[in-house]
């Protein structure tokens, strides 16, 4: 016969140690006011949780059980040798390993390797393939250029990347606990790196879920193979949306779709909607501390707005949003662009909301950019650029925020008419508008990279807006 479980009780005491101990020594096990736990299978916390809305939460369906086909992003074990911000620094890098008759402690350590001799003298065999040059989600707002070659790298996680390279695709990104309020939930378009949301020493690396699954391209496909992607998506639990929604189910999204039908990106925007509602995270923060997400089936009267929100926050996190083209900051000084300081708290200065007309008028002069470079706002080539007129919170009916300030990359140069929202928002683990900028110390900005952190703080300035848009939906 099964013995019956044994009870378990909690007890938390606040306040100087010296009180601590002298509750302790006041009291026996017992006296003191401890409180039952409730443990519940599967988990059996051994701390209180409120289960008043545990039953509504299981309710929904794990993201892990919708999309099959997942992994942890690409650990490399040597990312200062085969990643970097340039692409040219990496070709180069990695060519002259290839190529060089030896290596010494000294090309070593131009290298950034950092690996025994055994290990060089094994992989220099190899030779340099430009093909293996990708695009990486690096961080967030962050892509780089990696050497995608298992030689190289060590674990790769193909079964899984394969699918950003072999085709147009888009992922979602979940950290199989979100601990702390930091929540590390993001959109990747191509293949990402384990710690892309920085979460992966802490809670779990961070896993990628790819939208779409591509076939095996071994050239002797059969008449029963498709050589079409097809959805990574659980059909069950398709079909029990579908069922809610009254709709049926699309594989691809047609440009004449209407609410009758939805495809596979209408529920991945849905889920980042969701995930992304402070309701639903404060909500179910103590769940969410212990497995991936649960996400509830859609109320069709809902549905469709969830997803047109979703797909707005999509795109600002792609940067491909519309509102990339309406930066609401400007870089009015002259100098170098060498980002000299080390970008902390310090390097964000605030300045008063009435003061904002001033910190974003036209007169401001932005970055020369390079000699016979397009201009971005008129078309027209040359070393002058005219700024074009930003967007501010004066041009919105609904603020975002009245806190404005400027960041300072070094002694004379700054971008104005940063929100203090933009500045310090979180995603996982990493604050973007800080991280990118501490990531370059040392590097002299281009004028692209200039107009991408003017995207960035954009992006992070309108998630914060869509956020509240969500809860009030």
């Amino acid at each position: 016969m099964t013995k019956p479980l044994a009870d378990v009780y909690h007890l938390d005491i606040y306040g100087l140690r010296k009180d601590k101990y002298q509750m302790l020594l006041d009291n026996s096990v017992n006296t003191l006011p401890w409180n039952k736990i409730e443990c519940r299978a599967p988990e059996y916390f051994f701390v209180a949780k409120d289960f008043g809305v545990y039953g509504q939460y299981q309710q929904g369906f794990s993201v892990s059980d919708l999309f099959p086909v997942n992994s942890s992003g690409i650990k490399t074990h040597r990312d200062e040798f085969v990643i970097d911000i340039d692409k040219n620094t990496l070709i180069k890098r990695i060519e002259s390993f290839y190529s060089s008759s030896a290596i010494n402690k000294e090309l070593k350590s131009k290298l950034a390797l950092n690996e025994k001799e055994e290990w060089v003298d094994e992989k220099r065999r190899g030779i340099f393939n430009k093909n293996n040059i990708k695009q990486i989600h690096y961080r967030p707002f962050d892509n780089r250029s990696i050497y995608y070659s298992s030689e190289l790298i060590e674990r790769g996680r193909e079964k899984v990347m394969q699918h950003f390279l072999k085709g147009e695709n888009v992922g979602i990104l979940f950290p199989r606990q979100a601990i702390t309020e930091k929540f590390g939930f993001f959109v990747c378009n191509t293949i990402c790196d384990i710690n892309f949301t920085g979460v992966a020493g802490q809670y779990g690396a961070g896993l990628v879920f790819p939208l779409y699954l591509y076939p095996e391209t071994t050239g002797q496909q059969s008449l029963q193979e498709s050589s079409i992607r097809q959805p990574n998506l659980n059909p069950a639990i398709v079909q029990q949306i579908a069922e809610k929604l009254g709709a049926t189910f699309a594989p691809e999204k047609s440009a004449s779709a209407d609410n009758q039908s939805f495809a596979p990106i209408d529920l991945l925007d849905y889920i980042y909607a969701v995930l992304h509602s402070p309701n639903y995270r404060e909500t179910y923060k103590e769940f969410l501390k212990t497995d991936f997400p649960r996400v509830p089936y859609p109320d069709p009267h809902t549905f469709w707005q969830l997803v047109k929100l979703g797909g707005e926050l999509r795109q600002l996190h792609l940067l491909d949003s519309p509102l990339m083209n309406n930066p609401i900051t400007m870089y009015p000084m002259d100098g170098n662009n060498t980002v000299t300081r080390k970008i902390n708290q310090h390097d964000f200065t605030i300045h008063p909301a009435e003061d904002r007309a001033d910190a974003v008028n036209c007169n401001s002069v932005r970055p020369e950019p390079v000699e016979g470079q397009t201009d971005v706002v008129h078309g027209s080539t040359g070393s002058s650029f005219m700024p074009q007129r930003v967007r501010t919170a004066k041009d919105s009916t609904e603020p975002v925020t009245e806190t404005i300030g400027k960041v300072w990359i070094n002694d004379t140069q700054y971008f104005d008419g940063v929100p203090a929202i933009a500045w310090e928002f979180y995603i996982g683990g990493y604050q973007p508008a800080q991280k990118w900028l501490k990531d370059r110390h040392g590097r002299t900005l281009t004028f692209e990279d200039i107009l991408h952190y003017q995207k960035i703080i954009v992006a992070l300035t309108e998630t914060y807006r869509i956020m509240q848009a969500i809860d009030a939906v």
